[in-house]
């Protein structure tokens, strides 16, 4: 009679792998994404990408959109007041147009790419002023460090 000997180690490994075909086989069967698809990804029967509605943001009572990015699509359906929370915890909105600026969103060919791109390299951290939802009244500053 031959007698083996397994090692705590090994019997859980066996277990593990055990466990874990019996997990994957029953992914394979009933599809492994059981989270369902975020808002607008989802496909049409046809395969294609199910179009996605732009977030309907409110305006202040100069017509500036506020909200947070978090909804957009793209950077073109960002509100003009853009949600920030400030190191003190306290919150506010930024204008996307100084963010742009800052960040080298309004680059729009490599010449001025390559030109922000230097001038990043040398520089500090930026601050904009953190508005209101009326986007006038400052409430303080947003710091945004160089990327590199």
């Amino acid at each position: 009679m031959v007698e083996r000997r397994f090692s705590r180690k090994v019997a859980i490994a066996v277990v593990a792998f055990v466990t874990g075909s019996a997990g994957l086989a029953s992914g394979f069967a009933y599809g492994l994404v059981e989270d369902p698809a975020p808002a607008g990804v989802s496909a049409e029967p046809d395969g294609t990408p199910a179009p996605r509605v732009a977030p309907d943001y409110p305006s202040n009572v100069s017509g500036l959109t506020y909200g947070s990015v978090e909804s957009a699509n793209s950077p073109e359906d960002e509100p003009d007041l853009i949600l920030v929370e400030m190191q003190d915890g306290s919150t506010g909105y930024i204008k996307k147009a100084q963010l742009n600026r800052v960040t080298g969103g309004t680059v729009s060919n490599p010449t001025e790419a390559l030109a922000w791109q230097a001038r990043v390299e040398t520089s500090l951290p930026s601050t904009i002023p953190v508005y209101a939802q009326d986007g006038i009244t400052i409430l303080g500053e947003f710091e945004i460090a160089p990327s590199n």
